[in-house]
Parts: C-alpha cells; sequence; structure tokens
C-alpha cells in the first residue's frame, strides 16, 4: 500500500532553484531549474530530498540521541544513499500551481559583483550589475511526499533469532513524526540557492494525505 502526502507552500521571498543549471546562464549567467515541456520552473525532488534530510539530521541530534553515528545510520535508512539505496521515503519535483505577485510567476532580481578577476586594489574594482531570474514571491508549489507501507514480515531462525524479511519496512510513527517537523523546518529555512539571504523561504500552506 502506497502512503502519499500532498504539500503545497507558498513561497515567502524570491525562489532561486538550480542557479548552476544550464537555463539562463548563457544570458543572466545564473541559471534556474525549468521544464522545457511545461515552461515552468520548478524545484527539484532531490534538492527537497536533501534539505529534509538534513534538517531531520539536525532536529534528530537535538530531539532524540547526540548519537553522530546512530543519526547517520537513521538517515541512510530513511533517505537512502546516493548509489546503494533508495531509502524509504520519497519526494517529487515540487511545480507551481499557483503565480505569485502581481501574477507573476519569473521575476527579476539583480545582483552586482564588485571583484572580478586580477583586482588588487579597490581602485580596480569595477561593479557590475547582473540582471537574472528568480520566481516570483507568493508562487505556490505543490509536490508530493510518498513511502512504501509494506509492513514486517519476519521468520523465526531457530535458538530464538528472527529475521525480517521486508523489502522496504514502513517508517514507524516517531520517525513520520519527525519528518513531519523535518519537512516544515526545512521550507521555512529556505530550498536552493542563496538561503543564508532569505531566499527561497517557503510557508507551507496545505499537507494532507490523499486518498
Amino acid at each position: 500500500r502506497q502512503e502519499v502526502r500532498v504539500v503545497k507552500a507558498r513561497l515567502s521571498s524570491r525562489g532561486l532553484f538550480g542557479a548552476s543549471e544550464t537555463f539562463g546562464q548563457t544570458v543572466f549567467e545564473v541559471g534556474l531549474s525549468f521544464d522545457p515541456l511545461l515552461n515552468l520552473p520548478f524545484i527539484p525532488g532531490s534538492s527537497l530530498k536533501g534539505a529534509v534530510r538534513s534538517a531531520y539530521q539536525e532536529l534528530f541530534l537535538k530531539k532524540r540521541v547526540k548519537d553522530e553515528k546512530l543519526c547517520e545510520s537513521e538517515c541512510r535508512r530513511i533517505f537512502g544513499e546516493s548509489g546503494k539505496s533508495v531509502g524509504l521515503v520519497g519526494f517529487t519535483d515540487a511545480y507551481p500551481v499557483e503565480p505569485g505577485e502581481k501574477g507573476l510567476i519569473l521575476y527579476p532580481d539583480v545582483m552586482t559583483p564588485h571583484y572580478r578577476e586580477n583586482v588588487k586594489t579597490e581602485l580596480d574594482v569595477q561593479p557590475n550589475p547582473l540582471v537574472y531570474l528568480t520566481v516570483a514571491p507568493g508562487t505556490v508549489f505543490q509536490f508530493y511526499v510518498f513511502w512504501k507501507n509494506r509492513g514486517e514480515r519476519r521468520v523465526k531462525l531457530g535458538s530464538g533469532f528472527e529475521a525480517d524479511l521486508s523489502l522496504s519496512p514502513k517508517p514507524d510513527l516517531q520517525t513520520l513524526a519527525l519528518l513531519d517537523l523535518a519537512l516544515l523546518y526545512s521550507l521555512k529555512t529556505g530550498v536552493g540557492a542563496k538561503t543564508c539571504l532569505g531566499y527561497s523561504s517557503l510557508e507551507v500552506v496545505e499537507y494532507r494525505e490523499v486518498r
């Protein structure tokens, strides 16, 4: 049985997702994750998963056990490990479902690099404003969180030993509760580039189970 939750989140600030992507780099020098078929910017599921994993790890050490090895093992079990395991929980890409300010989805922004190569003194500084694309504040994104509820399959091996043959044991309630908190925390903190400057912060407006 597949467990699925739908998440809708509104950008509290300008969003910048996939700054190293090729879309927009030729013109603006700053990229953006962009779907050429839907003609829309999006937040990659891998970025969401990475942000939630980091938040889960931080909250695990604060609220459960201050054991970094146990925390890392638990994160590998839940979120998987690149090239080795899939993990218990998955995230889809997030796409805009409502436009942001002034009915826009794409929004211009500007930064002004002061220091280029071969700058030796302040007299050599040549400020050069760069206009690039971001996602408009107020834009609402939607994505899905899912996991496979397979339960447990145990067999007795004799001498009191048991083996768990579950292909992917379901997350327990304690794990799911911390995962919910990590999701809310990570979105509020920001997913994407320049989060330390206040970019890409999202506020959850809907979070429910899909039946």
